[in-house]
């Protein structure tokens, strides 16, 4: 059966403010530049993409970009991937009896050391929460304001809590009601904690689907479509599969499509865990066709070929992510939508993977295909807590001993266990504890009540190579920065033809809006600003630059206020740079945008 491939060308919430102290497919050919090729009867659709170069690029110089550390390559560690490396799967021999053998004792070691590693970080987090609990223990039991009232936003938070426990308890008595903004809640009652993005997105009127998307060097990765159900009817189950049958739409759809894309050691869950203000859920009720990205393993990881226990199925790092990760989903997206361009808003290592992608050694020809690109937490830089001693720890070991430490396999999967068997309250409260530890994280600006859930959806696996690739000698933590050293970057090019060498973006590179966070100490996104904006990148074009000094890392996705100064402007800046305004639904809050 002949299959189709897609070849793509080259070329408003409530305002809240601190206290004082889809449619359905119909027919039509897909526009231009998608060339589609359909056997006379049956279809079985790739969905991964091939992007085909139709024009040169300058001569430039190889990006230096940090080697990974995990398992040895066949290939040369270099930034530049071929068409062969992107238009294939690699076929994968039988292992030898010594490297199995090799590749089991270093699995048997990393957990072993990985397991003390972590034991060591859950025993520090929990031994600095002793002062803190003592005075909290203390406020209780004197007649005095407690200090969670000097919280920004404790009065809206219990609000919140208020009106969550009134919910909760009409949905068990059976009341039903149709909210202000039409979208009937099909979920209710307590909050079950599970990791399932559906049963969130009912909860607020929504529904999600889930789509198989293999990529070009064989990962099967889940793509998570939101969706009202008012106007869309989910999908056959083997229509959602990797290779599909059925027709595609071939008009393009009324919702503009948005593309996120999760960051480290989390799944695209932390788009949807704020109720009617998580990013995710707020522009589908907005109006545009939200998908979410989710990168290789993950929750389950599936390959075609390689079983989980094999050291090959872990060897990668984030420049395979951002060559066949991030390209397959935004061909699966547009694919499954019509449209030829889509928006794309990213959260921390979702950046740097976006950032990598569209750079000029990588996959700059996806540019094509994004109309804009938002950086949330934006990493391409690193900030001062790479160099707390824990982070230095990792950053000294010598690749041999990376692997004895955290092995060839997935990273410390032990976190995976604990994921998947402890109780979700208690697992809530140690994940803010261990993550506020290790990177300095407050729930200040978070609503409290809400902070288990947030943690339901991490960590996820990921390869021992890519925290290598992180955190190790040889990487960003290492060098500073994503695509060259930081070092270097301080180096004024000397002309035009130096610049076009040198800059990390070439012609034709989508628009950007940035979202900095002021007091976040993992990365160092000003930086970044100040490159985008000056002569080093003479094709880079920032729409939108906003810097919130009060904001911490995660602060972009869970702060109260996010909505009003992250989801709002994304909205805008996705539907200011939208190429096919006329034909689409203007989003809520975008009304009278040029």
């Amino acid at each position: 059966m002949a299959s189709v491939t897609v070849v793509a060308t080259k070329t408003a919430p409530t305002a809240l403010t601190p206290d004082a102290h889809h449619h359905e497919p119909t027919d039509h050919e897909l526009s231009e530049p998608f060339v589609i090729s359909q056997p006379a009867s049956g279809i079985t659709h790739g969905t991964s993409i091939e992007l085909v170069p139709v024009h040169a690029l300058p001569a430039s110089e190889p990006l230096d970009v940090p080697p990974t550390a995990a398992v040895a390559r066949s290939s040369p560690s270099t930034a530049t991937v071929t068409a062969e490396d992107k238009a294939f799967a690699p076929n994968f021999s039988h292992l030898g009896l010594g490297t199995r053998i090799k590749n089991r004792l270093l699995q048997a070691s990393s957990y072993t050391l990985s397991l003390a590693f972590l034991g060591t970080i859950v025993s520090a987090a929990l031994l600095s929460r002793i002062p803190p609990t003592l005075v909290a223990a203390f406020y209780r039991l004197t007649p005095r304001n407690h200090r969670d009232m000097l919280r920004p936003f404790y009065t809206a938070e219990q609000t919140l809590f208020a009106q969550r426990r009134e919910a909760a308890k009409a949905w068990k008595a059976g009341a039903r009601s149709t909210p202000e903004d039409g979208f009937v809640p099909t979920e209710g009652g307590e909050d079950l904690l599970i990791c399932d993005v559906q049963y969130y997105a009912r909860r607020v009127g929504l529904d999600v689907e889930t789509f198989q998307v293999q990529t070009d060097d064989g990962f099967i990765i889940e793509l998570w479509h939101v969706f009202d159900p008012r106007s869309y009817t989910s999908l056959p189950a083997d229509r959602r599969g990797p290779r599909f049958s059925g027709p595609l739409p071939k008009i393009p759809g009324h919702n503009y499509p948005v593309l996120l894309l999760h960051g480290l050691l989390q799944s695209s869950g932390a788009f949807c865990v704020n109720d009617d203000n998580s990013l995710a859920f707020s522009l589908a009720k907005a109006g545009y066709d939200v998908w979410l990205g989710n990168n290789r393993c993950g929750f389950r990881p599936r390959h075609i070929s390689l079983q989980s226990k094999d050291a090959r199925m872990w060897d990668w790092d984030i420049r395979e992510m951002a060559t066949f990760d991030l390209p397959a989903l935004v061909a699966r997206v547009l694919a499954e939508t019509g449209h030829s361009t889509l928006g794309l808003a990213c959260h921390s290592q979702g950046t740097a993977q976006t950032l990598i992608a569209l750079s000029r050694d990588f996959v700059p020809e996806l540019s094509a295909r994004l109309s804009a690109v938002c950086l949330l937490a934006p990493a391409a830089y690193a900030g001062p807590l790479v160099r707390r001693p824990w982070f230095r720890f990792m950053s000294v070991l010598p690749r041999s001993l990376w692997r004895v430490f955290f092995g060839v396999h997935s990273f410390v999967p032990v976190m995976m266990h604990a994921h998947r068997w402890a109780a979700p309250r208690p697992y809530g409260r140690l994940g803010y504890v261990v993550f506020s530890f290790l990177f300095g994280w407050t729930d200040a600006r978070w609503d409290r009540g809400l902070r288990n859930r947030m943690f339901r959806f991490a960590p996820v696996h990921v390869s021992a190579g890519l925290m290598a690739w992180w955190l190790g000698r040889d990487g960003f933590a290492h060098a500073g920065s994503i695509l060259q050293n930081a070092s270097e970057d301080s180096e004024v090019p000397a002309d035009a033809d130096h610049v076009d060498k040198t800059a990390w973006y070439p012609p034709g590179t989508p628009a950007m809006g940035l979202w900095i966070c002021g007091s976040d100490g993992l990365v160092d996104g000003q930086k970044l600003l100040d490159r985008l904006q000056s002569e080093k990148e003479p094709h880079a074009r920032v729409v939108h630059a906003k810097v919130i000094p009060e904001y911490e890392h995660l602060d972009v996705l869970w702060a109260m206020d996010a909505p009003q100064k992250v989801n709002c402007e994304v909205s805008r800046v996705i539907w200011q740079t939208c190429p096919v305004r006329s034909s689409c639904v203007v989003p809520v809050g975008c009304e009278g945008e040029e």
